[in-house]
């Protein structure tokens, strides 16, 4: 993926994820923007972009052009994650895609189509629509979701399925930094200082300690959840998705990652560290 940035109307940029498989296809969509003044992040497929999302990345909007093939889970995840309107863009062949896609997504008012062939001004009029929308029908609630938890930051509430879990303020906040780093290492220092405050001390850090140790037992994440919390040692902790091989159970993947110490967390540290 890669980034470039415009002024917009406003006098900053729209950041837009652009999500199209076709290279010539994605950088001519890009240099649309561009001339509209968006600022824009491409990603090769859905995953990728819904990769981002659960990193943290925030965008103004998303645009994804309809491929071949089942696109249902992946759009139900992108809006789940964020609050971003979503702008489909259709191909002559993909027109019949929409048939498949979930009526009540559509109708949502976050989401609408265009065709590839229409004009920049038609592509800057249903931006426009999606924002107005956004904003005389704001979602209800804040719900933010991996897998089968989700997290209502409205009311400070974590639901596992249809399982409501108690969590302490300062542990949702632990674990929803946590969710929104998946598959990262984040610090220690940055834990503490993030939530503490002031620089970190290591003999004051029994608390975060006991903390962490809250978030995983309360929301399951040393079972076979479907996400597992590790300790890495001496540098902090992380959140991974478990995602089993052939003939493997989840917890047999957990198990794994038990044994095999940091794995491509650590490699990924300083992105989350000091």
């Amino acid at each position: 993926m890669s980034t470039q940035q415009h002024p917009g109307s406003a006098g900053r940029p729209f950041l837009t994820a652009v999500v199209d498989d076709d290279d010539l296809r994605r950088n001519a969509l890009r240099q649309r923007l561009d001339r509209l003044g968006h600022a824009s992040l491409v990603f090769e497929s859905s995953e990728d972009l819904i990769a981002a999302l659960r990193a943290g990345r925030e965008f103004e909007w998303m645009m994804v052009v309809l491929q071949a093939g089942s696109l249902q889970v992946q759009l139900k995840t992108m809006l789940g994650l964020s609050r971003a309107p979503l702008l489909l863009v259709a191909l002559e062949d993909s027109v019949g895609i929409l048939s498949d896609i979930d009526k009540s997504l559509l109708n949502s008012g976050r989401v609408d189509v265009v065709p590839l062939s229409c004009s920049d001004r038609e592509i800057e009029w249903r931006f426009q629509l999606l924002m107005q929308r956004k904003t005389l029908f704001p979602l209800s609630g804040d719900d933010l979701t991996w897998g089968p938890y989700r997290f209502d930051k409205g009311r400070r509430t974590v639901w596992i399925n249809e399982r409501r879990v108690a969590l302490k303020p300062l542990e949702f906040e632990l674990a929803l930094e946590f969710f929104r780093h998946t598959n990262f290492l984040v610090t220690r220092e940055r834990l503490y200082t993030e939530f503490w405050g002031g620089s970190f001390d290591s003999s004051k850090s029994r608390r975060l300690d006991v903390c962490v140790s809250n978030v995983r037992r309360k929301l399951d994440l040393d079972s076979g959840s479907g996400f597992f919390l590790r300790s890495v040692y001496g540098r902090g902790y992380a959140l991974n998705e478990v995602v089993p091989h052939a003939g493997q159970t989840t917890e047999d993947a957990a198990q794994m990652l038990r044994s095999f110490g940091t794995g491509g967390a650590e490699e990924r540290a300083s992105s989350y560290g000091r």
